[in-house]
């Protein structure tokens, strides 16, 4: 759930189990209330996974920043082998423009 900030926060690095899409929706569904594996949401609705698992592919010389909106979300992805995941709630009014 998000903190008293409407935020939530996760990391990310390869040796972990999951995917780094995995990580994001895990995070989405954090914010949200919901568990990853009965929400609804669909990540390629937003943005292209494919195109967040090439960004953030190993790269010790590079850091990364990637921000996209879903619904009522911002979501920011940042580094290069640690990938800081953020969720935070839209300023009053402001929506996504997709889906």
């Amino acid at each position: 759930m998000p903190n008293e900030n409407n935020r939530v926060e996760d990391s990310y690095t390869p040796e972990q189990t999951r995917t780094l899409c995995g990580a994001v929706i895990e995070a989405i569904a954090d914010y949200r209330g919901t568990d990853p594996h009965t929400d609804d949401f669909v990540l390629y609705e937003y943005t292209d996974p494919d195109a967040i698992t090439k960004l953030f592919q190993h790269d010790a010389n590079q850091n990364h920043l990637l921000q996209f909106t879903a619904d009522d979300a911002q979501i920011t992805l940042e580094g290069n082998d640690t990938v800081e995941i953020s969720v935070n709630r839209l300023p009053d009014g402001q929506h996504s423009l997709q889906k």
